[in-house]
């Protein structure tokens, strides 16, 4: 099986209209005020409550105004790069970590912005922005080259994509990533000499540049994927029920991560791993639809897809909270294609019949109730 990945990922039906684009000047007006943000480390520590509430916010916001309430030292780093990121409409969020602390790469990733000595940021405004790193560590945002200083055998960088945006990032190596609403990906700014190392938690589409003397290692949550030169889609989102991956050509090598086990795995083309958090059972089958990469071209095909699963993948799509003032039947699904260029409620309204449900639209909310 041969496919283009150009042709699997191309899109026409992106929304073109963007009211609060910046002409090029401003845009290297902003990247340069942004990034002369450095902020200092603070001692305290949020608890985990507060760093799961500002996270959710971060991937949850869109072009609303943040007003910024009283702060204590506690949390002041913390809800002024919430407030950075909640200000502005943007397609992604770049962030770029300096730091000097003897940490692995997941254990970085795991920690995300608490042990980081400095922050910077650069938005991205366009819905088609790109971001690339040269291999002399040359961050390219567009047209605009920003250089990037620093330790870079220390030195990290994530890119965050909020919920209801997607993303195009090329590593230094050539490889390009895909990353769907509300992914994050972390990975060093130069590689190592012997292989390719990255994080991600959430979805993304990999086409990975061919190196046999350097294999590119992606690492998630629950699993490890090997590869030397290859295109697949890997979704490791939390809050899922599964974890799974899909390859489109080449071989990778599957095994499992520190919080799951399971026998190493070969996976070749066509073929689909999954894995169930709640058993730890890994599946692994054909997948002749292209089911796990028909995102990137903003269709969902459902195959008897539990009805939380379904009303989860359209939250992140969206980013509108989906109210239901009725129970949840957990054992219902759905099978059929969405597209995703419809309204919310036109979407909803092919899952719940309009003759027993109505659907009210209000800022940032869908409410699904009984007639």
């Amino acid at each position: 099986m041969s496919k283009n990945v150009e042709d699997i990922l191309s899109d026409e039906n992106y929304d073109k209209n963007n009211t609060n684009q910046h002409s090029n000047h401003e845009q290297e007006k902003l990247a340069a005020h942004l990034l002369n943000i450095i902020k200092n480390p603070v001692s305290s520590e949020l608890n985990e409550e507060e760093k799961k509430r500002i996270w959710k916010r971060i991937l949850q916001s869109n072009s609303k105004h943040f007003k910024v309430k009283t702060l204590t030292k506690r949390n002041w780093i913390y809800s002024v790069a919430a407030a950075i990121v909640l200000m502005i409409l943007s397609y992604g969020i770049w962030s770029n970590y300096s730091y000097k602390q003897d940490s692995s790469l997941i254990n970085m990733a795991a920690q995300k912005r608490h042990l980081l000595k400095t922050i910077e940021k650069v938005e991205i405004t366009s819905r088609n922005s790109s971001i690339k790193f040269d291999s002399d560590s040359t961050i390219l945002f567009n047209a605009l080259d920003l250089n990037h200083t620093g330790d870079e055998t220390q030195s990290f960088s994530t890119l965050t994509v909020p919920y209801g945006q997607r993303s195009e990032i090329v590593l230094s190596d050539g490889s390009k990533i895909w990353m769907n609403s509300g992914s994050q990906l972390t990975f060093p700014n130069q590689f190592s000499n012997d292989k390719r190392e990255v994080y991600l938690e959430g979805e993304a589409f990999f086409d990975i540049a061919h190196n046999p003397d350097k294999p590119f290692i992606v690492q998630s949550e629950n699993m490890n994927i090997k590869v030397l030169g290859t295109t697949f889609n890997l979704s490791s989102y939390q809050e899922d029920s599964y974890n799974s991956i899909f390859l489109l050509s080449g071989k990778i090598e599957l095994t499992s991560s520190s919080n799951r086990v399971f026998k190493k795995q070969i996976l070749h083309p066509g073929t689909e791993a999954k894995l169930s958090k709640s058993n730890n059972q890994l599946s692994i089958g054909s997948n002749p639809e292209l089911i796990d990469v028909l995102w990137t071209k903003k269709q969902l095909l459902l195959k008897n897809t539990p009805l939380p699963d379904l009303l989860q993948k359209l939250i992140r799509v969206y980013n509108t909270d989906i109210i239901q003032d009725f129970k949840i039947n957990e054992d219902e699904s759905f099978s059929g294609r969405l597209n995703l260029n419809d309204s919310l409620s036109t979407v909803l309204g092919y899952i719940y019949d309009p003759n027993k449900f109505t659907i009210k639209h209000t800022e940032g909310r869908i409410t699904v109730q009984k007639k």
